[in-house]
């Protein structure tokens, strides 16, 4: 399989938004099922790029028994990925093998698909591109399953914008002598119009979006009745806590919401981006959402992590920094993830004590983690420093083995790609994995998507008051659809 990589440097004044260019970016992409995307906050000192993919240049789904690759998938061909990540979603696995397998299966799949690409006579030149973004092409989006047994997704779009503090670039991954789309001249159009008015600059997903949003004939169904036997599940899990079968367990639940028009990611997203700034903003095969974590950045050869484990109401800061039963299960998350970068990393610098990350609908005790990668990283090194890491006790629980137990036979519903590593890899391996939090995930059909909330359960959680810091996680998604 041999592929040409076209990159082309595009116009983007140093003062621009990137948040309005997220927007328009959005805005200037056609619906897709497959629409990729990421965009997020600065991690420490470096800033993240803004990213969207339009189309599939080569999607591979990664199960248990076989490796599904398609090259320029039609929709037929879509659909059927599609079909195999939702027949895979069982949260029950045979094997409880931790890490899961998929992420050095992974490893190998981009090595070999990121071989593959060639760079076009056309193009800039990849050192060129290099120097000025810190970046190698070309890009993949991907998505794991919360599950070893659930299927992973890597997706190489055929035209990806990406927008960082030194400039903007148009990559396209094309056929042989296969021609130019165009797309980025959409895209410049949208920014071009924007910037003749500022003043519309934070509005653009409105005018720009709305004409192919489902929010014109604003018809959803919210069905939520999981609630009451949510909460006596949390009671027995409680109790089996309380008989030391586990530290803490992670208990998850699903809420739909019905739609009759397809969803479109690209809208969902331009949302969550205005509501929630502060957020990494995600979309990988239909699973879209805005997640306040971030399991491993990694950025040449420096990893950041941060762990959020241990929920308040706005106003009750005060109460959750001085909660023994916060601060107990906010130390077995950051404990999980400092004893799996300690074997991968050098020099590891963890936050002198949790501090509280403020969200417009919830509060969490955050612990920020940076350390140097031990050996030099490769184009797979994002993937293997994930494997260590996932499931994190902030999702799963402490032990893992004995936590991942209780959920097997507690939990409602499938998590499916829920609280599973999402994110973005370049062809040097570097990218962001964030933990899939405040997410759905759109069916085949378009006309549902599946909500997720979780809450870290300890011998002496509240059951009422888990459920209600359920419905506090849910509130992003559900606002999205004015529900």
């Amino acid at each position: 399989m041999q592929l040409h990589l076209r990159i082309r440097p595009l116009n983007l004044t140093a003062d621009t938004d990137f948040s309005t260019v997220f927007s328009a970016l959005l805005a200037a992409s056609t619906p897709d099922p497959l629409l990729s995307a990421w965009h997020g906050p600065a991690v420490g000192e470096t800033s993240q790029p803004t990213l969207v993919g339009s189309g599939a240049a080569v999607a591979a789904v990664l199960t248990p028994t076989e490796i599904l690759t398609l090259r320029k998938p039609s929709h037929a061909g879509l659909q059927k990925l599609l079909q195999v990540l939702a027949e895979t979603s069982s949260a029950v696995a045979a094997d409880l093998s931790f890490p899961s397998p998929q992420f050095a299966a992974a490893s190998e799949v981009w090595s070999q698909l990121n071989a593959a690409v060639t760079v076009s006579s056309d193009s800039v030149s990849l050192t060129e591109f290099v120097s000025l973004t810190g970046f190698k092409a070309p890009f993949a989006f991907f998505s794991f399953g919360f599950s070893p047994g659930t299927a992973a997704i890597i997706v190489i779009p055929e035209r990806t914008l990406i927008a960082t503090t030194t400039g903007m670039w148009e990559i396209e991954v094309l056929e042989v002598d296969e021609p130019p789309t165009g797309w980025a001249e959409s895209f410049l159009s949208s920014e071009a119009a924007t910037r003749k008015n500022p003043a519309q600059q934070a509005k653009i997903s409105d005018s720009a979006l709305t004409q192919s949003s489902p929010l014109s004939s604003p018809q959803f169904t919210y069905t939520d009745d999981s609630a009451a036997d949510w909460e006596k599940s949390v009671t027995k899990l409680i109790a089996r806590l309380r008989a030391k079968e586990a530290q803490k367990t992670v208990l998850a639940r699903t809420v739909t919401v019905k739609s009759q028009r397809p969803l479109q990611p690209n809208w969902i997203l331009a949302q969550l981006n205005e509501a929630y700034p502060t957020t990494w903003k995600f979309s990988v095969a239909g699973l879209v959402g805005a997640t306040p974590e971030m399991l491993a950045d990694i950025r040449a050869g420096q990893v950041f992590s941060r762990v959020l484990a241990g929920t308040c109401a706005p106003g009750n800061e005060a109460y959750l920094i001085a909660s023994s039963k916060d601060l107990a299960e906010h130390k077995f998350a950051a404990e999980s993830v400092i004893r799996a970068l300690e074997t991968k990393c050098t020099r590891l610098q963890v936050s002198p004590a949790p501090f509280v990350l403020r969200l417009p609908n919830v509060s969490h005790l955050a612990t920020d983690v940076t350390g140097t990668i031990q050996n030099q990283a490769t184009a797979g090194t994002l993937f293997e420093v994930l494997g260590s890491l996932h499931p994190t006790a902030a999702v799963c629980g402490t032990p893992t083995a004995a936590a991942f137990k209780l959920i097997n036979e507690l939990e409602l519903s499938s998590r499916g790609r829920y609280a599973a590593p999402v994110g973005w890899i370049d062809g040097a391996g570097n990218g962001a994995g964030g933990l899939a939090l405040r997410c759905g995930q759109i069916d085949a059909s378009g006309l549902k998507i599946s909500l997720y909330a979780g809450c870290g359960i300890m011998p002496d959680s509240d059951p009422a008051a888990e459920v209600a810091e359920t419905r506090a996680k849910l509130r992003p998604l559900l606002h999205v659809f004015n529900l």
